[in-house]
């Protein structure tokens, strides 16, 4: 007989609805008794009142049900650990207003929506914090492909807050159970008794009980088939506590392949190199595979079988603790993709087995939120980390990988800032050679490739290629003009609009997508740059010109460019006032003179760190960077120089940094102090050789406060000499345009 607690919450709860044991509930055992978590102390509801495994059994459910009980005794039993007021101000109550609970079952907790005709029990405080109800009616949907619960009818058991703990130990984990359940806590019998519930008062589509679990599911925790029958459990032989499905397990699209799970499969457990040590095949599927879309760092048992995308070379990096080695891959599966890195023994453990375009079972590496600067090419809002722990199998299947961008059209960058990140999608027009050079601020060696981009906006933009991408680019498609969609790229402000692939950007060659096969049509029709001659607009420092007035990477050449829509005299920065803004102004200026040059601070001795421009100070030591806490035999000199032009409508003084100061010197800041060490006049001299030279400048305003006053400070982040054959191409094409 069940346990009935009208009579002892009677005085505790007047206003409620009396409180009857729980007709789906266990009996309570010696083992299982207590007050906070078990069962019954004194007159107080215990662990056993509540529907135990009823929040598992709903999500887990292969139909949406759609509960209706037509009495409070037949009705299961819920606790309220929250309510929250979703829309409507704070301190108003409104019948309209939306509330969201969170409801335990004792063993899970899960979020529910409350119907809003329901919001005066709210209201009155019928559902504050640890109340228990009896769940009259219940409704599920998808949302954003989630499954979401709808209460639409209920009964408070207990009003007033603060005189119930919470019951019981639940988690959210909807696959896993909790640890602490007394050890006579059947959760097969838990799962058949709330089956039978369900079975009994839900509907699908109109059909009572269909699509109901099988005998061998109910027992094992999970769902699928026939309607089950109740079979208690064996006297003295506690059922193990086996993890059920995942809620998404029924969602997955890789549940046709995978063929469930295998009884008696070994948990995978990392071996050398990261293979699994379980003596099961490789391509046997684990009993639990989620998409990628459903991975959250509060999952603790799960594994994902994806596509490695892309892998990154072995990168090196200097911290505190020293040097150390990392490597990425993105891993893509149907429903999206993931970023995941690998440090130090993992580089070595994962970095050989991982081969692009192979398909792996992943499981036991720590996902947690990601960093946008590292991994703003994948769509994704976490990342995974390696661990040592971590296992990774082949796996013999092919999946279709979903490819998520955010497609950026080529002639919309000027509308995009420097340094920006964006995703754009082309086809290849031309490719030049890889070059090699020596960083002159790093002296490391580095590894280039520029190729030539091109889409449907009849835009080109150069976009370079670093590292292992410049290097294999060629060599990864036999197509002279393939289409490549690139991720992450970063936007720059060289030659007027580039394109720059930072380390986590992703470079794709002839995805499979439609905006690939529309952008490839293109390109060979008629109409397009592969079928006849058409005319393709670039970018150059004075705004938006022809190609074929700068050659296809004439971006750099910078001619005069009279159309660009950023094109700025030096009279109009006062008129229009740029630089006061909230973000910086760019311009544009074609025929800029220069004037004076200051001699005095052209140029500052500089650490030769990586990423290290800070000054550097002589001691009897040697040069000492205060930064890196390093000497220096001798420094490296950096410009930052500043210098006066003009143009036909006024003058400017504008800064100079390392980069654009050495194409106006003509020389490193190095070769310009030893001519001034060994000869000042020499050094004088050449100086005054720049003055009237002309050259075509970008330039950034912002306006900064010094000793109290505003001044709009000149910076020059591109300087370029003019290329007068394709300034006459511009003013061709101006003097057609007005049909002159």
């Amino acid at each position: 007989m069940q346990p009935d607690h009208s009579n002892g919450m009677a005085q505790g709860y007047p206003a409620a609805a009396p409180l009857r044991g729980n007709p789906y509930a266990p009996q309570p055992t010696p083992q299982s008794t207590g007050g906070v978590g078990g069962v019954s102390d004194g007159n107080a509801p215990g662990f056993e009142v509540l529907t135990h495994m009823l929040l598992r059994t709903l999500q887990n459910w292969p139909t949406l049900p759609q509960i209706a009980v037509p009495s409070d005794d037949d009705a299961p039993v819920l606790q309220v650990l929250s309510v929250k007021k979703m829309t409507g101000a704070e301190g108003q109550n409104n019948p309209t207003d939306r509330h969201r609970f969170i409801v335990s079952d004792g063993v899970h907790y899960a979020q529910a929506m409350i119907a809003t005709h329901l919001n005066e029990l709210i209201f009155s405080q019928a559902f504050s914090k640890n109340n228990l109800i009896r769940l009259r009616g219940l409704k599920s949907n998808f949302v954003n492909e989630k499954r979401v619960l709808i209460i639409t009818d209920c009964v408070p058991m207990s009003h007033g807050a603060g005189h119930l703990p919470r019951l019981g130990w639940p988690i959210m984990e909807i696959g896993n159970l909790p640890t602490s359940l007394p050890p006579t806590f059947d959760p097969a019998r838990a799962t058949a008794v709330a089956t039978q519930i369900i079975e009994r008062f839900s509907s699908t589509a109109g059909v009572p009980g269909a699509g109901l679990p099988s005998q061998q599911a109910v027992e094992n925790g999970g769902m699928a088939g026939a309607a089950p029958q109740y079979r208690p459990p064996a006297p003295q032989q506690p059922a193990p506590q086996q993890p059920a499905p995942s809620p998404y397990a029924q969602q997955s699209p890789y549940q046709g392949s995978m063929g469930g799970a295998q009884q008696g499969t070994s948990r995978m457990q990392a071996g050398p190199g990261g293979m699994s040590s379980s003596s099961s095949s490789s391509t046997e599927a684990p009993a639990v595979v989620l998409p990628i879309r459903a991975l959250t760092p509060y999952q603790q048992k799960w594994t994902i079988r994806a596509s490695v995308v892309q892998k990154s070379e072995i990168r090196t990096f200097t911290n505190k603790n020293g040097e150390g080695k990392l490597f990425s891959v993105i891993f893509a599966d149907e429903s999206g993709e993931i970023r995941a890195t690998g440090f130090g023994d993992t580089v070595t453990m994962f970095y050989d087995m991982l081969i692009e375009g192979h398909v792996y079972f992943v499981s036991m590496a720590s996902v947690k939120v990601a960093k946008k600067q590292f991994s703003g090419a994948v769509q994704n809002e976490y990342e995974m980390t390696f661990e040592s722990r971590t296992s990774i199998m082949p796996c013999n299947d092919s999946i279709h990988t979903a490819i998520r961008f955010e497609r950026v059209m080529l002639s919309d960058l000027m509308s995009r800032e420097k340094d920006a990140t964006i995703d754009v999608l082309g086809v290849v027009k031309e490719v030049q050679d890889v070059s090699h050079f020596v960083s002159k601020t790093t002296n490391k060696p580095l590894v280039k490739r520029d190729i030539l981009i091109v889409d449907e906006s009849r835009y080109s933009v150069r976009t370079t290629l670093w590292g292992r991408q410049a290097e294999t680019f060629v060599t990864e498609s036999s197509d002279p003009h393939p289409v490549v969609l690139v991720k992450g790229v970063r936007v720059g402000d060289f030659g007027g609009r580039s394109l720059s692939c930072a380390g986590g950007s992703t470079v794709l060659i002839n995805p499979d997508i439609p905006d690939a096969h529309r952008v490839r049509g293109w390109y060979d029709s008629p109409e397009g740059p592969g079928g006849a001659q058409v005319e393709l607009m670039t970018y150059s420092m004075s705004g938006i010109v022809s190609a074929s007035a700068t050659g296809s990477f004439g971006a750099s050449g910078m001619g005069g460019g009279a159309g660009g829509k950023d094109f700025k005299t030096f009279a109009k920065v006062d008129e229009d006032g740029l630089g006061h803004n909230e973000k910086p102004d760019y311009f544009s200026v074609r025929g800029a003179t220069v004037c004076i040059v200051r001699d005095k601070s052209l140029y500052y001795p500089a650490c030769q760190s990586q990423d290290c421009n800070k000054k550097v100070i002589e001691t009897d030591s040697g040069w000492r960077c205060e930064k890196c806490a390093k000497y220096y035999p001798a420094p490296l000199y950096r410009y930052i120089a500043s210098a006066l032009f003009c143009d036909f409508t006024g003058q400017q003084w504008v800064q100079l940094f390392n980069e654009s100061a050495e194409v106006l010197f003509g020389k490193t800041a190095d070769e310009l102090n030893k001519i001034m060490e060994e000869n000042e006049d020499a050094f004088k001299a050449y100086l005054h050789e720049i003055y009237f030279r002309q050259f075509n400048m970008r330039v950034r305003a912002k306006a900064e406060v010094y000793n109290g006053e505003s001044r709009v400070r000149l910076t020059c982040t591109t300087l370029e000499p003019i290329n007068y054959a394709a300034g006459a191409h511009e003013l061709v094409e101006l003097i057609n345009a007005f049909g002159v």
